[in-house]
């Protein structure tokens, strides 16, 4: 018996469409019994007979039929979004895959009404499987039915489609062999075509998060592959929830509690379900090489385009050796956030624990920039030694293995190493939260009206306003405690400066929230901003008649001399000088992300520490007198940050109207 269910949100968001193939004449105990259009031995389409109905959908209906040559087919007639459907099929009409449901025909009958014809399967569905075992599918029938998906997945990859409906639903076996159907939510793909997508698709279970806003690729079947391992080896989708928006909520933001799988499906589902696409595999292939085969390959399973399981590792993958320095200060720093934003402090406790950390830092900045410098010479030296001799390690290892290569046959791939080991920590260098090329879309600010966002900017300018005053007041103190006490006009001219960067922050901000967009041109609207404070900082220095001496204790700029149009022949910074620090500072870094309702905490100590750093770094570069460039740029940190709505992970699981 075949069956087919399908359902779409309230808003047409989500079309959601799966079909399924059984044996059998009668319908299964559990499904209710459903009313078809066409009853047995109805002739709706010429050539064709129809024994009965066998599954209903939010497409259409599904029919088990008889050619008249005796042919066993299943039609399917498309009653709705008629387009949508049609353009899936017409992609995969002509494609031959043993793990593909085959697609015969696309006909219209005396009424009009359009029918797919496609193949009849009569064997187990994975969702009846999946029923069967509530604990999960043993080890080995799980990587059966996987490698068998996998690869026909990896078949429609190779032709640009993107299936955008992967789910158990969506699986069959029949003699040994695993066939993925209903391709009615596929589309044609490519590189160039990533953005720009119509609608939101898919069952809600197996979303990937980046569906949401429209802009996705092949990785979005990755995400699905990863969903579909994990409730065949637990019996459970990792995100559950009572309501669409609640899956939908975890889907964007929470992470797989990935504890009840064993080495290496942790690792793998752990990748597959990275919220970043570019973090994930960027291919089936890829995937299944971080995967054991299985005991026997099924049938049909279709082998990897190397025609071997055994050879069909994806180039880039194999472990390499991680310096294991920066691996360590990399797992600390890592640690050390953790701990901090999962801390029950409150936030006003953490900002005092700041503020003690930042007196620490700057009476001991003396020592600790030379001491730093130091370390980062040295250790410097000591990576490029490393790399020359590992280059030449690797070389004779790839000479030695080509060599075996060539007097015997690759043995039998074992099963993967942890995909958290060093292969994994290689493939994904530097990725972290707060290294994300793309922000995480959110249904819930999406939908918010113009008033509400105008509302929340106005609210969060004013907030920012005090937040601002009140950290100058924290900055004038650091800098009288290392005794040199700023005069009033100098006061002045960093609250307005902090309060009128804030706000520039703050405004971009309000409209990017909840969206994605591209980070270079983010960075150059910024930058844009930047140039604007840096002529209202000038601005106001001329007008409060302020000179900013350098501080005591700071490194000197580097040995070069700027144009005379930077700096006054006494030293004060003229126009070009403002322009340039302070565009600069807002082009390299994202202060959007701070913004971010989304970020990991309300106060971020990484997001703090980058911006003084980085503002350090800047006004060496130009010249500009230390420490006021580092101090409105901590004051914008934290400002922005204590003033800009924040959704804790608590209310972001709850329910949201999507």
């Amino acid at each position: 018996m075949a069956k087919q269910v399908a359902a779409v949100d309230p808003n047409g968001h989500d079309a959601i469409d799966f079909s399924a193939v059984e044996s059998g004449d009668s319908p299964a105990p559990e499904r209710p019994a459903a009313k078809f259009l066409y009853p047995g031995g109805s002739r709706p389409l010429e050539g064709y007979t129809i024994k009965r109905g066998i599954g209903h959908g939010g497409f259409g209906e599904i029919y088990y039929a008889v050619s008249d040559a005796g042919k066993e087919v299943a039609l399917k007639l498309i009653r709705r979004n008629l387009e949508v459907e049609l353009r899936g099929v017409r992609h995969c009409l002509n494609l031959k895959h043993p793990n593909l449901l085959a697609l015969y025909d696309i006909r219209q009958d005396d009424e009009g009404d359009t029918w797919v014809v496609m193949e009849y399967v009569s064997g187990d569905c994975l969702e009846d499987a999946l029923a069967d075992h509530s604990d999960g599918l043993p080890v080995e029938q799980a990587l059966g039915w996987f490698h068998g998906i996998a690869a026909g997945v990896a078949y429609l990859h190779d032709r640009g489609i993107v299936h955008r409906d992967l789910k158990p639903g969506n699986v069959f076996s029949e003699e040994g062999v695993v066939k993925v159907g209903d391709y009615g939510l596929s589309k044609f793909i490519s590189c160039s075509r990533r953005s720009g997508q119509t609608e939101s698709v898919g069952t809600v279970h197996y979303m990937a998060p980046e569906v949401a806003n429209g802009r996705y690729g092949k990785e979005i079947d990755i995400y699905a592959l990863g969903i579909m391992l994990y409730e065949m080896l637990t019996g459970r989708v990792p995100f559950e929830g009572e309501s669409v928006g609640e899956v939908l909520m975890k889907h964007l933001t929470a992470k797989p509690d990935v504890s009840l799988l064993a080495e290496p499906y942790r690792g793998v589902v752990a990748r597959a379900l990275e919220k970043d696409p570019a973090q994930r595999f960027q291919s089936v292939q890829e995937m299944l090489a971080a995967l054991p085969q299985p005991a026997e390959v099924p049938p049909g399973a279709g082998r990897l385009p190397s025609g071997s399981y055994a050879t069909a590792k994806a180039v880039g993958t194999e472990p390499t050796d991680e310096e294991p320095i920066l691996r360590a200060v990399r797992d600390a720093w890592s640690s050390l956030c953790t701990t901090w934003q999962q801390s029950n402090l409150h936030t006003g406790a953490k900002f005092v624990l700041l503020l003690v950390g930042m007196f620490l830092l700057v009476d001991n900045a003396g020592v600790l920039i030379p001491l730093a410098v130091g370390l980062l010479i040295l250790y410097g030296g000591y990576r490029l030694v490393r790399m020359l001799v590992l280059s030449g390690s690797r070389a004779a290892g790839h000479t030695s293995a080509h060599r075996a290569a060539a007097i015997a046959p690759p043995a039998p791939q074992a099963a993967a190493g942890p995909l958290y080991g060093p292969a994994y920590a290689r493939s994904r260098p530097w990725r972290r939260k707060w290294h994300d090329s793309r922000e995480q879309p959110a249904a819930a600010l999406l939908v918010k009206s113009r008033k509400e966002r105008l509302t929340e900017l106005v609210g969060s300018m004013l907030a920012g306003s005090l937040v601002a005053m009140a950290m100058c007041i924290v900055m004038v103190l650091l800098m009288s405690y290392r005794g040199t006490t700023p005069r009033p006009e100098q006061c002045a001219w960093l609250v307005l400066v902090s309060i009128a960067g804030t706000w520039a922050v703050l405004v971009p901000s309000k409209f990017w929230e909840g969206t994605r967009g591209e980070p270079m041109l983010r960075r150059f609207i910024l930058m844009v901003v930047g140039l604007g404070l840096g002529a209202v900082a000038f601005g106001t220095a001329t007008m409060l008649l302020v000179s900013l001496p350098p501080g005591a204790g700071f490194p000197k700029p580097p040995n070069y001399q700027l144009p005379p149009s930077f700096y006054a022949g006494d030293g004060r910074p003229l126009a070009m000088a403002y322009l340039a620090c302070f565009g600069t500072l807002f082009l390299v870094i994202r202060w959007w992300r701070q913004a971010d309702p989304l970020r990991s905490s309300r106060l971020s100590l990484w997001s703090l520490l980058i911006s003084v750093v980085l503002a350090g770094i800047v006004a060496g570069v130009w010249h500009f007198p230390q420490p006021w460039l580092v101090m409105v740029a901590g004051v914008i940190s934290v400002s922005v940050q204590l003033a800009s709505p924040w959704m804790s992970p608590q209310k972001r699981a709850r329910p949201q109207n999507v």
